[in-house]
């Protein structure tokens, strides 16, 4: 994805460009590499604790990301492979 590559290119410019943190984790969240966006939301939570609704978001990302191991996991039992 183009944002996710131009959102690298900006934080390898620029380590403490926190803009390029936020669009490259909305876009790992929108792919389902939640493992990836959390990490940058994370590091964004490391400069701004108090933001809330930043706390919201890694919240509801880290269960989406126990979500789709559960459904992983519950497809790899089906006997039929479906």
């Amino acid at each position: 994805m183009l944002i996710i590559l131009d959102a690298q290119k900006a934080i390898d410019i620029d380590k403490d460009y926190i803009k390029a943190y936020y669009r490259r984790a909305s876009a790992n969240l929108i792919l389902g590499k939640y493992d990836e966006a959390i990490e940058d939301l994370e590091f964004i939570q490391s400069k701004f604790p108090n933001e809330e609704s930043l706390k919201d978001k890694i919240v509801k990302a880290k269960a989406e990301r126990k979500r789709k191991k559960f459904l992983e996991i519950i497809a790899s039992d089906r006997p039929d492979g479906a």
